[in-house]
């Protein structure tokens, strides 16, 4: 599927879901009654372009984004469900868009004979089949082994792979013209970095470059690559 028919996708899917909202209070036991979803699940390596995806759904539909790090709900049931209830009733007050990063939830291999993480589980499971027609996106770096009764509640998985050369070669371009260096990106996209990796790169180099009064190579760039690499 091209690009522009993954966008037109999300924007008609979320749009949907966004009809549904007719003004009323959100209640946590109203959840379920005659409403619907739009959950899609973004997984892949870090630095693919999952939270700009996020960002642009929200952009899109000129929606709010609520960013959410699941590990700020909590490790108790009635916690989890007193803070995802507080959480839908102010979004979908605003029509947000919410983004959940990395949710423990969804790995098969953290749920297995944990009884206090199968209740979570299952309040969590609430909330992705019953978010009175809020669009969703929840975004991991597991790429297997999901839980099959969260995979149930998903609308869409997106799935996010390394970056090829063709990709890499884009963002070091964009990242060099965005901070006005005179680099060419042929030079370093036989690195198999990241967006962030890129970006964290290039501005290691140039707080170096400054602080000792020189121009910036392209060798001096790929001698910082080579240097983090070795370090990890």
């Amino acid at each position: 599927m091209k690009i522009i028919k993954w966008k037109r996708f999300f924007e008609l899917a979320s749009e949907k879901h966004f009809k549904n909202y007719n003004g009323s209070q959100f209640r946590w036991n109203d959840m379920g009654r005659n409403l619907s979803s739009c959950i899609f699940l973004c997984y892949g390596p870090p630095g693919t372009g999952k939270t700009l995806t996020a960002e642009s759904v929200a952009e899109l539909l000129e929606r709010p984004l609520w960013m959410l790090s699941i590990h700020e709900l909590g490790v108790e049931p009635k916690v989890l469900k007193q803070k995802l209830a507080k959480i839908l009733e102010i979004s979908y007050a605003w029509k947000s868009v919410l983004y959940s990063m990395k949710p423990i939830f969804i790995s098969k291999s953290v749920t297995q004979n944990d009884l206090n993480r199968n209740m979570m589980v299952g309040v969590f499971l609430r909330f992705l089949e019953y978010n009175q027609g809020m669009s969703s996106l929840l975004t991991t770096n597991l790429v297997a082994n999901f839980d099959d009764a969260i995979c149930s509640r998903i609308s869409m998985f997106i799935h996010y792979t390394k970056l090829c050369p063709s990709e890499r070669y884009n963002l070091w371009t964009n990242f060099i013209k965005h901070a006005g260096l005179s680099l060419k990106a042929d030079d370093f996209i036989e690195y198999e970095l990241n967006d962030r990796e890129i970006r964290n790169d290039i501005s290691i180099a140039r707080t170096l470059v400054q602080n000792r009064n020189q121009g910036l190579s392209a060798g001096f760039v790929i001698d910082i690559i080579k240097t983090i690499e070795r370090e990890k």
